[in-house]
């Protein structure tokens, strides 16, 4: 099962309810609900705050804001290439403004989330691009901690959406980490993407 950023949370949450229903987890450029900083709170009430002018504006000129204004924070790597996030939402359907309103309460509230790492108990790859935010990167890092069988890796050249940003070492890194769940599936040797798994970045 892989998860990026939401995705995630929902990932790691299935693992612990439902340890026994998979055979491998993939965790990429999310959080969980781990001890919260004073950094991680005003993110969160940040995020609240983008629902109210979505309404009026369109939650994509809202979330053009927010890329805007977390490249100014933190670096303008860190939203990634993300005309290339745009071009792909615009070739699916749109999202009602309610419908992102809805991820950004349940985004915001994951923290009260209960989540049992110590049930996870599949392998766990965990995944983050190298300019995410300083409160995910903190948060993967957490997570990597409290799961028991997790690699951790930074992907090179890599933001929020890393699967994106670097295909060839997100592929390559899940390759990796498939042949380390299932080794009947294990990737060519000569595959020059495959990460192995094991040497935590």
């Amino acid at each position: 099962m892989c998860g990026l950023s939401m995705g995630g949370c929902i990932a790691m949450t299935f693992a612990a309810r439902h340890p026994d229903r998979l055979s491998g987890l993939v965790l990429a450029d999310t959080f969980g609900p781990v001890p919260l900083t004073v950094g991680d709170r005003l993110w969160r009430e940040a995020l609240r705050l983008t629902i109210p002018p979505a309404r009026p504006a369109g939650y994509e000129r809202v979330e053009r804001g927010m890329v805007w204004l977390q490249q100014r924070l933190s670096g303008a790597g860190v939203a990634g290439d993300y005309g290339r996030i745009e071009a792909i939402r615009d070739r699916g359907p749109r999202m009602a403004t309610e419908e992102f309103a809805k991820v950004i309460r349940a985004i915001a509230s994951f923290h009260r989330t209960r989540v049992d790492f110590g049930a996870i108990r599949v392998p766990t790859l965990l995944l983050y691009g190298e300019h995410e935010t300083g409160v995910i990167r903190r948060q993967m890092h957490e997570l990597a901690a409290l799961i028991r069988d997790a690699h951790l890796f930074a992907v090179p050249h890599a933001g929020h959406v890393a699967n994106l940003d670097n295909e060839a070492f997100v592929g390559g890194a899940i390759r990796g980490h498939l042949g380390l769940v299932w080794p009947d599936h294990a990737p060519r040797d000569d595959d020059p993407a495959v990460v192995a798994p094991g040497t935590d970045g």
